[in-house]
């Protein structure tokens, strides 16, 4: 079944291993809004880990907000702004996947740090991994998305997580949950 959340599911593992692009996605708003959901969601559960819950909450809404405003000025830019809700659908449900692949080990980083201990190196390795191969795939639906080569894709990417961070850290600066 096409419309099943299982279907999708499969099609953003395959997004993530590179097979597909965001044009394979339909352009659907609520496929579109089931994740963006699921992208907010898990980065909340990653959020918590190290800030009280509002505050998770407005963090992972304020990077959903600048990945939209991000990807519309760069369609924009390349005067390609039919190609916003499928690579949206595509970011938001790859940056779910991720979220939840990496929440286990940012738990154990974070745990390892609240207890002035060091991070088992296979952890910090595994969530080094996850975050370079967040950035390729998000260079791949860029490079979808504006047609563009995927180096390209993936400076963009860059310049986007690097970005996000910037402006997240400066408007809510890190507390530790007491």
């Amino acid at each position: 079944m096409h419309n099943s959340p299982m279907y999708y599911l499969k099609m953003w593992v395959e997004l993530c291993r590179l097979r597909i692009g965001p044009q394979d996605f339909p352009v659907s708003p609520s496929l579109l809004l089931m994740a963006f959901c699921a992208y907010v969601f898990s980065n909340i559960a990653i959020s918590l880990l190290s800030v009280d819950v509002m505050q998770a909450v407005m963090v992972s809404l304020l990077d959903a907000v600048l990945l939209i405003f991000f990807l519309r000025v760069a369609l924009y830019i390349r005067a390609m702004p039919s190609h916003l809700i499928q690579a949206l659908t595509a970011l938001f449900g790859a940056g779910a996947l991720f979220g939840a692949l990496m929440l286990p080990l940012v738990q154990i980083i974070t745990s390892a740090q609240l207890s002035e201990q060091a991070p088992p190196p296979l952890v910090l390795l595994l969530w080094l991994f996850l975050v370079i191969w967040s950035l390729l795939v998000m260079g791949h639906i860029l490079r979808h998305a504006l047609s563009v080569r995927l180096a390209t894709g993936i400076a963009v990417s860059i310049t986007y997580a690097m970005l996000s961070l910037i402006v997240i850290q400066n408007l809510f600066p890190v507390m530790v949950v007491e």
